[in-house]
């Protein structure tokens, strides 16, 4: 029982090691969308190929799609603006933002549902 509440814990902590890094790469190089993109590809392409969980590729696909259309949307109508947009009022690494975050989502509900 112990062992597993260990690898709980350690699931937990490496999903929110990869959020907070996921949040400073945006905060901080936000005005280089080349380069948020390519550090945010990079981070997440680390757990996605080394530790793939079930329903990562689907969930990351769907979010990055049907999130972004949501944004376009929403942009289009003035409720919102990026400062920094590069394509249809979005920037190139919002996609992937979504991406990564349905995947934490996803693996999130994974290590709550083993307990």
């Amino acid at each position: 029982m112990k062992q597993h509440t260990n690898k709980v814990l350690q699931d937990l902590f490496y999903e929110i090691l990869l959020f907070l890094i996921t949040v400073f790469i945006i905060a901080l190089s936000w005005k280089n969308n080349v380069l948020t993109l390519v550090l945010l590809l990079v981070l997440w392409s680390i757990p996605i190929f080394f530790w793939p969980k079930k329903g990562d590729l689907s969930y990351f696909l769907i979010a990055a799609i049907l999130a972004s259309i949501g944004e376009i949307i929403i942009i289009k109508f003035g409720a919102l603006q990026y400062s920094n947009p590069d394509f249809s009022g979005i920037p190139i690494w919002l996609p992937v933002a979504w991406g990564c975050g349905a995947v934490l989502l996803n693996r999130l509900k994974n290590i709550f549902s083993q307990e």
